[in-house]
Parts: C-alpha cells; structure tokens; sequence
C-alpha cells in the first residue's frame, strides 16, 4: 500500500507540474499574441497617420462616395468652404456640381451604375466658396464586392481650371489663326484675279490698238 500510495501521489505531482507547464506554455502564447497585436495596432494607427497627412496635405482632393453617390468621407481641401466635414458627409455628390452641369453629371452617374469598368474619368465644375465654379477632373476607382455589386466610388478630385483657360485660349487663337488665313487667301484670291483682269484687258486692248496687216 506505502508504494502504490507513493506511486499515486507522484502521478498526481506530475499530472499537476504538466498542467501548470502546459498553463504556463499558453500564458506565454497568449502574452505574445496580445503583444502582436498591439504592435500591429500601432503600425496600423501610424499608417493611418501617414496616409491622412497625406490626403490633407496633397493639392488634389479626394473623397468616397456609396453605392448611391452619398458622400462618406471628403477631404479637408474639399470641405473647407462649406464650414466643416459635417457640412458633407452624407450629402449627394450632386450638391457639389454646378447648375450647368448637374444634368451632365447625373447622366455620367447612371453610365457608371450600368457599366463594368473598375475605373472612370470626367471633367465637370464644381461650386466652391461665394458661389465661384472650378473645373475639376474627377479620376474614380469603382469597388465592388465578389458578387459584383458597387459598394463605394473613391474620387481623386484635380483643379483642372487653368488648363480649361489655356485650352480655350488656344481654341480662340486657332480660331483666329484660320480666320486670318481665310481673309489672307480671299484677299490673295481677289488680288490675282484683279491682276488677272488687268492683263487680259491690257491685252486686248493691244490687240485692238494693233495695225491690221
């Protein structure tokens, strides 16, 4: 009985000292793992950081917009003139376009409900600050889920307004330039034919003049 007792007592002593292993193991898979994360969640915050550094400090603006064109995010450089992001979030795009556009805009909008395209490109004014009007290019990713349904637009906005002006100061100087070589040619036409005129009246006028043999 003394050995059988003994043998019980060092089964339950090393059944105990694997548990406590075997607890001690997991506690330290635990304490790593909530370590991990953490540190993943701290390069996922600082990567969060960078990025939206980024989008406020670029030039061109940026946003995302839902399924049905409501705006989700904008950022600041967009939202500055209508106090606040507030102002925006959950709003239609279409707020944003001007009058003499929306109806343009509406169209391209439903063109990209309909099509398959991962992405789309536009130009269009939009209103900003005192009702002055820019003309932006829009550069749009469409995101779809595996069904192949839109599930948000995200929008790279770019002021393409002193482009536009240069494009239609060239327009207007071709326009000026082929009106010019049009007067130049009708007056280069008119000139030779005058001369033309001059010399066949001059020669029958010698002919006439001429001593009859």
């Amino acid at each position: 009985f003394l050995i059988l007792g003994i043998s019980l007592i060092g089964a339950v002593a090393l059944s105990q000292r694997r548990n406590l292993n075997s607890q001690a193991h997991l506690m330290s898979e635990l304490t790593a793992e909530v370590s991990l994360r953490r540190e993943t969640e701290k390069e996922l915050q600082a990567s969060e950081l960078r990025y939206r550094r980024l989008v406020e400090d670029t030039n061109e603006m940026y946003c995302i917009l839902d399924q049905s064109f409501r705006i989700v995010y904008a950022s600041p450089n967009l939202v500055a003139p209508f106090k606040g992001n507030g102002g925006l979030i959950g709003q239609s795009f279409v707020v944003l376009v001007d009058n003499r556009d929306k109806q343009d805009f509406e169209a391209y909008c439903m063109k990209l409900q309909k099509q398959r395209d991962l992405d789309a490109s536009c130009q269009f004014r939009i209103v900003r600050g005192a009702g002055k009007a820019i003309w932006i290019e829009q550069n749009t990713r469409i995101v779809r889920d595996q069904t192949g349904a839109i599930k948000e637009y995200r929008s790279v906005l770019r002021d393409i307004s002193q482009r536009r002006r240069t494009e239609l100061l060239m327009r207007m100087l071709s326009h000026r330039i082929v009106e010019a070589q049009e007067v130049e040619r009708r007056r280069v036409a008119r000139d030779l034919h005058d001369g033309v005129i001059q010399l066949l009246s001059s020669v029958q006028f010698r002919l006439k003049s001429a001593p009859h043999k």
